[in-house]
């Protein structure tokens, strides 16, 4: 019944230039048809505005609940991501920052913004935000592209020193031991990335160099810090900050702070 309500629905979207409006749909019967006009539209990205963060983790279960559910005649197609892009939890403006957990969301879903290949055969995505978090201004996406760490089993990393270097410019904090998202570890050959995107198979991989040749990438676990038997080809690893203050960003920020000030009749020095 709600199958062929849908398609008579679908039929319309398709046909119709105006908005379709439906309504009536209630818990995971939402999930549901999100996922059916998906596959239906073959759409490589969908965006949900929800009216608020509670509906839009109620959405996210429910959708991956019920995405390795055979929507069609093609059980084998991949099944979307599904990302919650949340609101920070106080104004921007409050001397409280927001947690690290949303600085962290925010952070690993604008870099599978920016990297991703809508129009390529990976996995859609279905974007869950709310009007708050949409609304609010974000880092251009060439930025996030420009720092993203791209790994690649068989291949040269340049040295052990440049990709510390990368993964520190990317906002990646070095520690003894990545056991917590945003963090890396370097100890002799081995480099752990505990990465920030949440849409990540494997958010936490450890690189095992032989001299500046990547030799071997595979998750560990990130409390027991053991390897799992898992090998892993390739790894993309983006910034786990929105906001990212390093050598290479610093002048054009300081230069864009004097012109506000200018513009503003604020003196630059106090």
């Amino acid at each position: 019944m709600l199958t062929g309500s849908l398609e008579s629905v679908f039929a319309s979207c398709a046909a119709l230039a105006s908005t379709v409006r439906v309504t009536g749909l209630a818990g995971s019967a939402r999930a549901w048809a999100i996922l059916r006009y998906l596959r239906h539209f073959r759409k490589s990205l969908l965006v949900i505005i929800c009216p608020d963060e509670e509906t839009c983790l109620e959405l996210e279960s429910d959708l991956v609940a019920l995405k390795s559910l055979p929507l069609s005649e093609a059980p084998s197609e991949v099944g979307p991501e599904v990302a919650v892009f949340p609101s920070f939890e106080r104004s921007l403006y409050s001397s409280i920052s927001p947690s690290l957990r949303t600085r962290l969301t925010r952070a690993g879903v604008l870099s599978r913004l920016a990297q991703a290949d809508f129009h390529g055969a990976g996995a859609p995505l279905i974007l869950l935000t709310t009007l708050d978090a949409a609304s609010l201004r974000t880092p251009p996406p060439e930025l996030f592209k420009s720092l993203c760490v791209s790994l690649k089993r068989g291949e040269s990393c340049g040295s052990r020193e440049s990709l510390v270097s990368s993964l520190i410019q990317a906002g990646y904090l070095r520690a003894d031991t990545a056991e917590d998202p945003g963090t890396f570890s370097a100890r002799g050959e081995i480099i752990d990335i505990y990465a920030a995107d949440p849409t990540l198979a494997h958010p936490c991989i450890r690189i095992e160099l032989f001299d500046d040749v990547i030799d071997r990438i595979r998750p560990y676990h990130p409390e027991t810090q053991r390897s799992l038997e898992i090998e892993i080809n390739s790894a993309f690893i983006g910034p786990c900050r929105e906001f990212l203050i390093n050598p290479s960003t610093l002048p054009g920020l300081r230069e864009r702070i004097k012109s506000f000030a200018d513009e503003q009749g604020i003196p630059r020095t106090v």
